[in-house]
């Protein structure tokens, strides 16, 4: 039996969970205290507080890329197991060979046809001058019913309104990437603002792979 020590708010337990779930395995989960110093039955069974702790019968593993290492070394993908992972990656990223200006531009015309709206492009060298690669942009994308839904829902929750997408260059041309949050975790206790950021997000995603 898996026995998986974690907290739920935890991004580090997320990506434990996530492995076990693309690897379809069964385990028990044992929620522990948010107070380190309260983790008895964690520092019992591995010696340190921190989690994620996985016990996998007589072998305990402590931290994420050790888990991780662990469960794909131990445990065969199952048939749908790249479709899990698919499901639950955090970013999506689109290889154009365009320079970065006209990836941007084709961005542009691609969210035009699809009404999403861009509220903000800031250029690389005004978010970290000369450190960022070449071409970068940062794009801020929206659509306004989401907007309106998500502020009436909880007007305090600014992040969920727009959604993040970079153009960047590379050796063959460019990337456009869609950060997706942490499949909208930090939204549970706002439902009607999970349901609107998840489509607006999938949304977003889509136009990016139609590049």
């Amino acid at each position: 039996m898996l026995t998986l020590y974690q907290v739920e708010w935890c991004p580090y337990c997320h990506r434990a969970r996530q492995t076990l779930t693309e690897l379809e395995l069964t385990y028990e989960c044992i929620n522990v205290p948010a107070d380190r110093d309260e983790r008895e039955q964690v520092a019992a069974v591995s010696g340190q507080e921190g989690v994620p702790v996985l016990v996998d019968g007589d072998t305990t593993i402590a931290g994420t890329v050790e888990i991780v290492a662990h469960l794909r070394e131990h445990y065969p993908a199952p048939p749908d197991g790249a479709e899990h992972a698919s499901r639950g990656r955090f970013r999506i990223v689109s290889k154009l060979t365009l320079p970065p200006a006209e990836a941007l531009e084709r961005l542009r015309e691609v969210f035009k046809q699809e009404r999403i709206r861009i509220v903000a492009e800031i250029p690389g060298d005004t978010l970290a001058p000369g450190l960022l690669p070449e071409g970068y942009t940062l794009v801020h994308a929206a659509v306004p019913a989401a907007v309106a839904a998500v502020v009436q829902a909880d007007p305090t929750i600014a992040a969920a309104v727009t959604i993040p997408v970079a153009v960047y260059g590379t050796e063959s041309g460019s990337e456009v990437a869609v950060t997706k949050p942490l499949a909208g975790a930090w939204l549970y206790d706002v439902p009607e603002a999970l349901k609107v950021n998840y489509g607006l997000t999938s949304r977003v995603i889509k136009a990016v792979k139609e590049l």
